[in-house]
């Protein structure tokens, strides 16, 4: 199995494209803003059964765009993601429980 384990809405977009340049690996940590990260995956063709994320979903800004690398990154059959988080962030409007909403109507099941 292949785990990814993305930190960040605010990387940097040269660490992405690095990132996109190494071969698969069994476990990889990823750093970056979603897009680049999304555009990185998307070109080294990467897909994970896995992905590991924490204080990740603290704005919903990022929701929209964290929900397109799932798609992009996860396998369709065995993919599972894992979020650690806080249920709401306050002053930012995020949270464990309005991104689990916002991922039911991406086409995702959450719990």
């Amino acid at each position: 199995q292949k785990v990814a384990m993305a930190a960040g809405c605010n990387g940097s977009k040269t660490e992405a494209e690095a990132q996109a340049k190494v071969q698969p690996q069994l476990l990889r940590f990823l750093s970056g803003d979603w897009i680049s990260l999304r555009h990185a995956a998307e070109a080294g063709g990467l897909q994970y059964d896995v992905i590991l994320a924490s204080e990740a979903i603290y704005k919903e800004d990022c929701y929209a765009q964290l929900s397109e690398l799932l798609h992009q990154c996860l396998d369709p059959i065995s993919g599972r993601a894992w979020f650690a988080g806080k249920r709401f962030y306050f002053g930012c409007g995020g949270g464990t429980a309005s991104f689990a909403v916002h991922l039911r109507r991406s086409g995702f099941q959450a719990e």
